[in-house]
């Protein structure tokens, strides 16, 4: 199966301002897109901006996922904007060109109508682990080298394109808030189990210092992105946070002990808060079939889905999904999900993930997952 070229196009024009366009600014709980309220189904791409970096075939393939997403009609695309390993530091210790290739990145975007959700640092731990220091001394330590990297790579990058409405929103993270107040899984700290190899500049186990608290986390959420609103006035800034876990309030209340008692919408509201400061401007939540046990609602995730929409209301900043996917069959859970989501004035939802053919168990296109392709065109026609 295969998307129309005129259908895209209709679609983009349709949905959203063009990449040419004003800034995403927000009023309220709304997003804006220009004069145009956001209501979009779009897509994940986390390699998009560094297989630009990588260059070659990474490039060329990036470019048909650009061009295949345009064909669709989505027209916003998520990505890490910043070195996954210490190795990669390698690439942005180039430079010029260095900066050139993510030019080139944010160009073919343009010229596909495509606007980029840019997270700042999809790994918190690679700025850490390049200075050879701890999550602690990068959270809350604003003198360590592993913050003041971090500084410096925000500042290059955000300074770089601040003034380009490309860029639909930055991010602060990749779901940094799933590892934190999880000291008592292991208190001595750990051995590194994800099988990747050494190589890439990580450390063969971490110390009890590369725990942290929810407290450590709002801190540096809070100094990062009043950082990049300091450099960029323009650009809205989300969290890139995952949903709250069922029993986030409860675990950072005892984080040396571990209470896994769920918390009561309350106390999720709280959370969202604390972990949401000014100059953030976006909640962020990710959703995912296994982590839908809120409030007592397990496995209901529309219903969850329209409670995390009233708990953000109630705090006065819009709500963006910005992942959701499911295991085969794709259909009963995402079908749910994305139908809630735009029925309750969720203003993005973004699919994990498109076009990536080394991530075989989520690599949405037209031809892998063509029924959930076509729900998500037809979630996205003007009603």
């Amino acid at each position: 199966m295969r998307c129309s070229l005129v259908i895209g196009l209709l679609l983009c024009s349709c949905l959203a301002a063009g990449a040419a366009g004003g800034f995403a600014r927000r009023v309220g709980t709304q997003l804006l897109d220009g004069d145009r309220p956001v209501r979009l189904v779009s897509v994940n791409k986390y390699n998009l901006f560094w297989c630009f970096i990588r260059g070659g075939e990474h490039e060329r393939q990036a470019r048909a996922a650009l061009a295949s997403a345009r064909d669709c009609g989505f027209t916003v695309i998520r990505t890490s904007a910043a070195p996954y390993w210490p190795l990669d530091a390698r690439e942005w210790a180039q430079g010029d060109s260095y900066w050139r290739r993510a030019d080139a990145c944010l160009a073919a975007a343009r010229e596909s109508g495509l606007k980029l959700i840019l997270t700042v640092n999809w790994n918190w731990q690679m700025f850490a682990d390049l200075a050879g220091e701890s999550m602690q001394d990068l959270l809350t330590n604003r003198q360590s080298r592993s913050w003041q990297y971090l500084a410096l790579y925000t500042s290059q990058l955000v300074g770089r394109y601040r003034n380009d409405p490309t860029v639909f929103m930055w991010e602060l993270s990749n779901e940094l808030n799933l590892g934190a107040d999880l000291e008592f899984m292991h208190p001595y700290g750990y051995l590194r189990q994800d099988g990747q190899p050494l190589d890439l500049g990580v450390p063969v186990a971490y110390v009890a210092r590369d725990n942290y608290r929810t407290a450590h986390m709002n801190q540096a959420a809070r100094d990062l992105a009043r950082l990049i609103r300091k450099l960029d006035p323009n650009h809205l800034i989300g969290s890139g946070y995952s949903v709250p876990r069922p029993a986030a309030a409860h675990l950072r209340a005892r984080p040396a002990h571990g209470d896994w008692t769920l918390d009561t919408q309350q106390e999720t509201l709280r959370m969202l808060q604390d972990t949401h400061p000014d100059p953030i401007d976006c909640i962020s939540i990710h959703i995912y079939a296994d982590d839908m046990q809120h409030w007592g609602l397990k496995g209901d995730a529309p219903r969850i889905v329209r409670t995390f929409k009233q708990l953000a209301d109630r705090l006065g900043k819009p709500l963006y999904i910005g992942e959701t996917g499911a295991s085969p069959p794709r259909l009963p859970f995402l079908s749910g999900v994305l139908q809630a989501a735009v029925d309750c004035g969720v203003p993005l939802t973004l699919i994990w993930q498109w076009d990536t053919p080394d991530d075989a168990s989520n690599n949405y296109t037209p031809d892998t997952e063509p029924a959930v392709v076509k729900l998500m065109q037809d979630l996205n026609r003007p009603r």
